[in-house]
């Protein structure tokens, strides 16, 4: 299975922990992250939204089915989103919006909102606790012990 996972940044820097995080993730898995960087900066939210979901959409070349990450989406254990990337279509696009949210017009059209619960986060931590998840999602397909620790 295939995975992008799109994020709006405002740095084009990847942390180490992401490096780490990249290196562990394994088969059955393919994972791409896509880094979108916001350049620009509105006065108004709605404005800086919907560049940064225009960023997305642009740099999404397929316009397949996409996910958004968002709070106010379904909240799933790890093994359901480990069934949720199983059952998803070959490639799964996820997108991380940017530090207002994601514009209405990207959620109307998502294919569905994962939410990893109603506190807020950093992008840098909500991006590591993302890959965490995908971490146990390929630990749990190759039968790995660390997700029942």
């Amino acid at each position: 299975m295939q995975v992008k996972l799109f994020y709006i940044s405002y740095r084009n820097k990847i942390s180490s922990w992401e490096q780490d995080y990249l290196k562990k993730i394994s088969s059955p898995i393919k994972l791409e992250m896509k880094l979108l960087l916001s350049k620009k900066s509105y006065k108004r939210i709605e404005d800086q939204k919907r560049y940064e979901g225009d960023l997305f959409l642009s740099g999404k070349a397929d316009r397949s089915q996409y996910h958004c990450f968002d709070k106010s989406g379904k909240v799933l254990s790890t093994e359901r989103f480990a069934n949720f990337l199983n059952v998803s279509q070959k490639v799964t696009s996820l997108f991380i919006g940017g530090a207002y949210g994601i514009h209405n017009e990207i959620i109307d059209k998502a294919s569905s909102l994962i939410s990893i619960g109603k506190m807020e986060f950093t992008h840098e931590l909500f991006r590591i606790m993302v890959l965490e998840q995908i971490y146990r999602v390929s630990c749990i397909h190759n039968n790995h012990p660390f997700h029942q620790i």
